[in-house]
């Protein structure tokens, strides 16, 4: 994950706030700001060991209550102000039971899970970054099922205005100061295999980045899954037959679904 040590970083959803810390500590990145979903007091509570005290100890400002879906949360100082946006490892919560999952409107996890990072880019091109600064935004996501599953590389929503300029292995050894926690409650995961994506302005040049281009955007491939090459029809319809791509292929029809239903 290249970070520039003069860029204007804001982390989105840093729910122990350890990712911030170590930006700021480990890559000496100052010009930094956190924000996360919960409120100060439920984010004590949810996780007693926490990076409050060592971020506002150093006057990084930490941001709560920050929905990233919900544009009325977002307060009127973080407008335009930033050269790249980044949300670690987002995840919605597990159902608790039949009536939140209701509440959701009946959606399965992988289409809120893609719409989640959805609400992220849009609202991190339309308000977060500024017009005349980098233009970045990172998602990390883990390179395992569910979170595979999410066709991550294909989800934008202005591709007049962004798009996606590809992928680098996220080196958790590069942060060593970051504690992967889990969304629901106090207890560290351990590390796995995991891309950080990236989108940017469709005009810039991001080649300091070296990135690396998606299977699923290469001739010959599944654009759902990345495998291939496939240079013969007989190929083609042993893939798409496959149950794998089936799934796959499953998740994408509740996906354009949601998207026509508006």
């Amino acid at each position: 994950m290249y970070l520039h040590e003069d860029w204007r970083v804001l982390t989105v959803g840093d729910g122990d706030l350890s990712f911030s810390w170590s930006i700021f500590k480990d890559l000496a990145i100052k010009n930094v700001t956190a924000s996360v979903l919960d409120d100060r007091q439920r984010l004590i509570s949810k996780y007693h060991k926490n990076e409050i005290a060592n971020l506002s100890a150093r006057g990084v400002k930490i941001v709560y209550n920050l929905d990233i879906g919900d544009i009325s949360s977002f307060p009127a100082s973080l407008s335009k102000v930033f050269d790249v946006v980044i949300f670690q490892f987002p995840l919605i919560p597990a159902f608790s039971n039949k009536a939140e999952f209701e509440s959701k409107g009946q959606l399965h996890k992988n289409t809120l899970n893609r719409l989640l990072i959805l609400h992220f880019l849009k609202h991190s091109f339309d308000y977060f970054l500024d017009p005349n600064g980098k233009q970045l935004a990172y998602v990390t996501s883990k390179d395992v099922k569910p979170y595979s599953h999410w066709n991550i590389e294909n989800l934008n929503p202005q591709p007049q205005k962004i798009e996606f300029q590809g992928w680098v292995t996220f080196k958790q050894s590069g942060f060593p100061s970051y504690q992967l926690r889990n969304v629901d409650r106090d207890k560290i995961l351990k590390s796995t295999e995991s891309k950080t994506y990236v989108w940017g302005d469709h005009k810039s040049d991001y080649s300091e980045l070296n990135l690396r281009p998606s299977s699923k955007h290469q001739p010959n491939h599944c654009n759902l899954c990345g495998k291939g090459p496939f240079y013969s029809a007989q190929d083609w319809q042993r893939h798409n037959q496959s149950s794998f791509h089936l799934r796959l292929e499953g998740y994408e029809k509740l996906w354009q679904s949601f998207l026509n239903q508006g």
